[in-house]
């Protein structure tokens, strides 16, 4: 049954759902069954080799010379990631693959999960498989991009109310009928709109009781409420199929449905639970291990690809080097 013949179903049985709910039944189905995912949308580690290394050496920085840690990652899509980590580690300080003693992915998709287990054949004895986050265990955690597919809740504001977004019969945007109380946000104009993510704020805190180092890299904003502009307050929710925006309620199921991640609920949820963190920009980060440097050792080596690496670079630094922001903590 397709996604849209679900949440028709539903709503023949009920007066609306809610975003995080459409969410939740579109992205399950779409992140567990499509065979190409990652055919709509292209992340960090698969627009250049240079990511990867740049993150391995974070992992290096965070490991140590511990014995016995285990690596893990939030949704590893093709692998190239954890790949590029291990292969990069293992040229600068192969002890870093002698202690490692798990690599922990979290997956889904089981057509993903055979295209990892092959990127990641020279591992495969230290694979573990987990599927939900109560299971990440203690160590080294990446998310990249992990976090922007959680489901979120939009709230609307109208009249000086706000009221929750929500999806009514002939899938069509609405809100409810009872308002609720938000009140830290004081520069929203009628018309605004707000994101709260349940699971994002869930997994936070889980992330923030793990004994090691963690980092989330994401498209997003860190923005204080109360600073917030009148401007800053608009729906991020975006639907992506085919490298192409569409409309959010047509190909549900088939299409990559995140939203922007506000960074600034993230920090005051590390700050509640009293855990050490830093937030960079993704252009500060990669800077600052270096990529620069390493772009032109690529050059040197591959004069003939230039045009290739100065675009990859471009695209990492320029195009999402300030909307992409680092989070990482240290328990």
């Amino acid at each position: 049954m397709s996604v849209k013949k679900k949440i028709e179903n539903i709503l023949e049985q009920q007066e609306y759902i809610t975003v995080d709910a459409l969410m939740s039944i579109a992205l399950n189905d779409y992140y567990t069954s499509k065979e190409a995912v990652g055919s709509d949308f292209i992340t960090a580690p698969e627009i250049s080799q240079m990511f990867g290394e740049m993150v391995a050496l974070w992992c290096l920085d965070a490991w140590q010379n511990q014995k016995g840690f285990n690596l893990t990652e939030l949704g590893p899509g093709t692998g190239a990631l954890i790949f590029n980590i291990l292969r990069t580690v293992s040229k600068i300080k192969p002890e870093f693959i002698q202690s490692l003693k798990q690599i922990f992915l979290l997956e889904i998709n089981p057509y993903l999960k055979k295209k990892q287990l092959e990127i990641l054949a020279p591992y495969k004895d230290k694979i573990r498989y987990i599927d939900n986050i109560d299971h990440i265990p203690n160590g080294i955690v990446i998310a990249n991009e992990f976090f922007d597919a959680l489901p979120i809740k939009q709230y609307k504001k109208i009249q000086n109310s706000w009221y929750e977004v929500i999806v009514k019969k002939g899938l069509r945007f609405d809100i409810s009928k009872t308002p609720i109380s938000i009140n830290d946000h004081p520069n929203a104009q009628d018309g605004a709109i707000i994101e709260i993510s349940d699971q994002q704020q869930k997994l936070m805190q889980k992330l923030c009781k793990i004994k090691g180092s963690i980092l989330i890299i994401d498209y997003g904003y860190d923005i204080e409420p109360k600073l917030r502009q009148p401007n800053q307050y608009k729906s991020t929710l975006q639907s992506v199929k085919n490298h192409q925006y569409c409309d959010v309620l047509d190909n549900l199921g088939e299409a990559d449905l995140t939203t922007h991640v506000d960074f600034h609920s993230l920090k005051h949820i590390a700050q509640i639970q009293k855990a050490p963190y830093t937030v960079h920009s993704q252009k500060d980060f990669l800077e600052s291990y270096g990529i620069s440097l390493r772009l032109q050792q690529l050059l040197s080596h591959n004069p003939e690809l230039s045009n290739i690496l100065h675009n990859q670079y471009n695209r990492l630094i320029k195009d999402m080097g300030e909307l992409f922001k680092v989070l990482t903590l240290k328990n």
